[in-house]
């Protein structure tokens, strides 16, 4: 499934850049704010979010712990926009308390397990926030997490999960996700 990348710095050009990617069929948006050095609850993010209300797609935000990124700012972000479904990547990284705060908030995040750093989190996400918002993801560097993917899978199967809640995490979550924008499977 492709996903199209757009800089909130970029200005009109990152709404121009978005409109091309959906005109092309795409509907998921990557925004990594800390790579731009910009914080997610700008006015130009909020801009870039304006738009992706508008045209119905799902971002996908990176999260860590650096001011730009942390899940609190995303979830200021998210909270202006709460018909916005929103994927906080990475589980906030260091920060996933901050992460499960953030959910159990904001019904319109969601988190993938990439980068998860307490993959017991995982169970704690689900006892306190849902089953039902939470995803695998891969995507992370070696550091974190060894050979990519399986280590991250393994981070997932190894909790012993009951089968109906493993297979959300490990694809029922995402599957309803990207039809909820019109991504055909």
């Amino acid at each position: 499934i492709g996903a199209g990348v757009v800089d909130p710095s970029w200005g009109e050009a990152s709404i121009e850049e978005l409109h091309r990617f959906v005109d092309a069929g795409l509907r998921v948006v990557k925004i990594r704010f800390s790579s731009m050095h910009y914080h997610a609850n700008n006015k130009a993010a909020q801009r870039v979010f304006r738009e992706i209300e508008e045209l119905g797609v799902l971002p996908v935000c990176h999260s860590d712990w650096t001011n730009y990124s942390n899940p609190l700012i995303l979830g200021d972000l998210a909270s202006m926009f709460p018909d916005v479904r929103m994927v906080m990547q990475h589980f906030g990284e260091y920060l996933s308390f901050d992460a499960i705060s953030v959910c159990r908030r904001l019904p319109n995040v969601y988190v993938d397990t990439s980068a998860l750093v307490l993959p017991k989190n995982i169970v704690r996400f689900m006892e306190e926030v849902s089953p039902d918002r939470i995803m695998y993801a891969s995507d992370t560097l070696s550091v974190r997490g060894g050979l990519q993917p399986q280590d991250a899978l393994n981070r997932v199967t190894c909790l012993g999960l009951p089968k109906k809640k493993e297979e959300k995490v490990l694809g029922g979550n995402a599957e309803a996700l990207l039809r909820s924008v019109g991504v055909k499977l």
